[in-house]
């Protein structure tokens, strides 16, 4: 038996919850019908949750995210049903627009410094165009929130890349086997080479390639 409500007071009617199912939102209230998400609210969400966290850090609200995408925070809840899940699309995200870079005229044919090249600039020119997303970027990699199905989402151009440093690597190209170590000299020069260009924005060919002599003069065997 169910207790009567109590007397001036009026018993509650259940609340049906919406559900998110593959890019499908299901509202109870509307007959059940699954209505589309919107890919463009689903880009701004993650373009004001990487704006955020490079103000604010991986502790920014969701309700600091959802106001920068201008919209409710259910519906940002919609989109990501929680903050970890947001955090992971942001990653993958980033990942795939440097990839996007790198995978344009990668000259797959030619010799590993012409691929290095490549990579370098490719890389450079991400992190000019995205100084937020560099920061975001680096900060999610060290943190303890990105799942270990994210983590092996790796773009296909960076696996590439990946594959012809190990390539490289056993034809002692390099001074060390450390990938690690290679990868680390390579985003610090051009960390430096990026600020330097953002100084004196008529000199970056000049400074891009300076910066390609410097780091392959660290690298290289």
């Amino acid at each position: 038996m169910c207790a009567p409500a109590a007397r001036g007071s009026k018993a509650k009617t259940p609340v049906a919850k919406s559900i998110t199912l593959s890019g499908y939102f299901i509202d109870p209230g509307d007959a059940g019908m699954a209505r589309p998400l919107s890919p463009q609210k689903q880009a701004a969400l993650l373009d004001a949750a990487v704006a955020i966290i490079a103000e604010s850090g991986l502790s920014a609200t969701t309700a600091s995210i959802a106001k920068r995408a201008e919209v409710a925070v259910g519906t940002l809840f919609t989109y990501f049903p929680t903050k970890d899940q947001l955090l992971n699309e942001v990653y993958l995200k980033l990942k795939q627009d440097m990839s996007d870079l790198l995978v344009a005229g990668y000259p797959k044919e030619a010799d590993f410094r012409t691929q290095i090249v490549h990579i370098w600039r490719g890389y450079t020119e991400w992190a000019l165009k995205n100084p937020e997303g560099k920061q975001v970027l680096r900060l999610l990699t060290v943190s303890d929130l990105l799942t270990s199905e994210t983590l092996s989402s790796t773009p296909e151009a960076l696996n590439q890349a990946d594959k012809m440093f190990d390539e490289a690597i056993k034809q002692s190209l390099f001074v060390t086997d450390s990938k690690t170590f290679i990868y680390a000299i390579i985003q610090n020069i051009s960390d430096a080479t990026s600020e330097q260009i953002v100084r004196h924005p008529a000199d970056k060919e000049k400074l891009l390639q300076l910066g390609f002599r410097m780091m392959w003069n660290a690298i290289s065997a």
